[in-house]
């Protein structure tokens, strides 16, 4: 079969249950153009330790991803809770800048990256520590372990409690004054590392694909074969949660199918 001009808008590899199988891109590269690199975006991250006791439990915050200790990015939103680390649009927004270098082992990569959590960030480490050295006063016969319940959620607050201090069968008189400023830098600083992101199924969109600069962007039309078009998630491009990506797909469509009318 022949055809004058052709549209690739077949999409990326992110979720497969749903029919993606990534083919269009060898169909891309058999015809010349480069692919970069593809990699899940948008999707859960996998986090090193148990969740077992917090999972399904969702919280307010900022959330920073770390590269070798240093800051990339924050973001800010609902952080969810799984069974095997985190989830949310804050994270599936920083799980787009999880990128593995060739020739790195995929959980050797994965651990260079870090996320912070900060479920107070409008509140300095100094002033929540002065508010829980008040509510200590006013409630020091209860058990050590519910200091936080009236700023976490109660499964959240056990477990910032357990990740920083030792002796839960405490009393909150017991909690000394260095200890409840420790309490209030693991409410602003809950730090996890990253051992892994839940792939291709669970990811909603792909990041990398033809190459944008193969392409003149203005009509969707390759710069390397006459009467090829692509729209759509096949290209190198991929956003932010929020609907960017759905809308990027339609336009490059819409765009590509008008040019190819204009040209018959």
């Amino acid at each position: 079969m022949f055809a004058d001009r052709v549209a690739v808008t077949t999409g990326g590899k992110a979720a497969p249950q749903f029919g993606t199988t990534g083919d269009c891109y060898r169909f891309a590269k058999n015809l010349g153009h480069s692919i970069t690199k593809l990699a899940p975006a948008l999707m859960p991250i996998i986090c090193e330790g148990e969740f077992d006791v917090i999972k399904g439990v969702r919280a307010k915050g900022t959330a920073t991803l770390l590269e070798k200790g240093n800051p990339l990015v924050i973001e800010k939103g609902e952080i969810q809770f799984t069974d095997q680390g985190l989830s949310g649009i804050c994270i599936f927004n920083l799980s787009r800048l999880l990128k593995i270098e060739e020739g790195v082992k995929l959980e050797d990569g994965f651990r260079e990256y870090s996320i912070v959590l900060d479920f107070v960030p409008e509140t300095s480490v100094q002033m929540l520590t002065d508010y829980l050295l008040q509510k200590q006063k006013k409630m020091p016969d209860e058990m050590a372990s519910v200091i936080l319940q009236s700023i976490l959620n109660n499964k959240l607050a056990s477990f910032v409690y357990e990740r920083s201090l030792s002796g839960k069968d405490r009393k909150v008189s017991q909690i000394t004054a260095p200890e409840m400023e420790k309490l209030s830098q693991t409410v602003k600083a809950l730090t996890f590392t990253v051992t892994g992101g839940k792939g291709w199924k669970e990811a909603q969109c792909t990041s990398g694909g033809v190459a944008s600069e193969e392409i003149n962007m203005n009509t969707m039309e390759s710069k390397l074969v006459k009467g090829l078009f692509f729209g759509g998630e096949i290209i190198d491009y991929d956003g932010p949660c929020g609907g960017y990506n759905l809308q990027n797909a339609w336009l490059n469509g819409i765009k590509a199918g008008h040019n190819i009318v204009k040209e018959i």
